[in-house]
Order: C-alpha cells, then sequence, then structure tokens
C-alpha cells in the first residue's frame, strides 16, 4: 500500500494544528515552509480537511488554522478519509469484478483494507504528537 502524498502532507499539516492548539492559530505558510510543501497544495489539503469539520479557519491578518476538536478526539481515519475517502488496496469491486464476491482474492484485499482501517481508527491524533 502507498499512501498519497495528500494524506500525508496532510498528516502533517494536523499535528502542526494539534501542536498549537487550542490557543494559537497555525498559517498556511508557516506550515508549507516547516515542512516544505507548496502553501497551494497545503491550501487544498485543508480546505478538505475543513469540508470534513476538522479544522476551521479565521479570517484577517492574525487568522490562521486550528483543530475543531481536540487532538485525543480525531482520529488518524476522519483525517485519511477527508483527504482520501476509503481505504481500498485494490480496484477490486463486487460491481466491477467479473467474479464478485465468488473472487478468492476480493476477501483478502477487502480484509486487509479492514485491518489498516481498523489500525487508523484506533489511533488519534494525539498519540502522532506525543511521538514527536
Amino acid at each position: 500500500m502507498k499512501v498519497s502524498a495528500k494524506v500525508r502532507y496532510g498528516f502533517r499539516f494536523m499535528i502542526n494544528l494539534g501542536l498549537n492548539y487550542p490557543n494559537q492559530l497555525v498559517q498556511i505558510k508557516e506550515v508549507a515552509d516547516k515542512e516544505q510543501i507548496s502553501s497551494k497544495y497545503l491550501e487544498q489539503i485543508a480546505a478538505s480537511l475543513k469540508k470534513a469539520g476538522l479544522v476551521k479557519v479565521s479570517r484577517g491578518a492574525k487568522g490562521g488554522y486550528s483543530l475543531l476538536q481536540s487532538p485525543q478526539e480525531i482520529s488518524l481515519l476522519d483525517i485519511y478519509h477527508a483527504l482520501d475517502g476509503n481505504i481500498q488496496l485494490t480496484d477490486c469491486d463486487d460491481n466491477l469484478c467479473p467474479n464478485g464476491d465468488e473472487c478468492i482474492m476480493n476477501s483478502l484485499w477487502k480484509g486487509l483494507s479492514n485491518n489498516i482501517e481498523v489500525y487508523f481508527a484506533q489511533r488519534t491524533l494525539a498519540s502522532l504528537i506525543c511521538q514527536k
């Protein structure tokens, strides 16, 4: 499994917000410079996280982004879903595969995808921040 750059950068963005939670707003440019990520790309990531209800933006000269919940309440799966949707390791799909549910490999990939989802669901943003 290869995790997309969007998810990897999104995790890094959320860690920066979590490190400043709850008192300080974080500006995209600061995170982009610190993490060596394009500001424009990070803005797209932030928009997806805002749409998912994970972050909020405050406008103005001293504005920036902040978490809507504490880092303990945000699972890594919440972040992943906001940026990349469901975890699906293959393009196998019951509707697309001619073998459907009868395919031996289908259950393998679904089971593995489910295990990864459980792993991300059991870990919070706070658990990443504690490692830093």
